[in-house]
């Protein structure tokens, strides 16, 4: 092997190691982040529990937020054109509706499956009708 050869595939490898240990720094910070926000609300969160979350492919940060910051949702969504959801009776009377809920994530229920429970609780729903 030429010695030029060599030193070019020594700096690719270098190169290679480099991006990998950026990937999974900007990871391992993530993990930190949330694993500091859920001690700052009280919320029992673990390093093994956050790549449980990982491997089940959710968002660990977002998950983390919907559970400290409940999400709130419209249906129909407003941002698509229409305020409310419209039916007709038989008897020619007009309906419109429009619900919202508010969902916060349950971190406990929140790896696996459908089969194991809800993953959110809803705290709030009110409708109009």
């Amino acid at each position: 092997m030429d010695p030029q050869d060599a030193t070019f595939m020594g700096m690719f490898l270098l190169g290679m190691i480099f991006i990998v240990a950026i990937i999974m720094l900007s990871l391992f910070s993530i993990w930190i982040r949330v694993l500091i926000a859920a001690d700052k609300v009280n919320i029992p969160f673990n390093l093994r529990k956050a790549t449980a979350i990982d491997l089940d492919g959710r968002n660990i940060m977002d998950a983390a937020q919907t559970s400290v910051n409940p999400r709130v949702i419209d249906a129909p969504d407003p941002s698509r054109g229409k305020d409310a959801v419209d039916s007709v009776t038989m008897e020619c009377i007009q309906l419109r509706t429009k619900a919202r809920m508010i969902v916060r994530v349950n971190i406990e229920r929140l790896v696996g499956g459908a089969t194991e429970g809800a993953d959110a609780e809803i705290l709030t729903a009110s409708g109009v009708s």
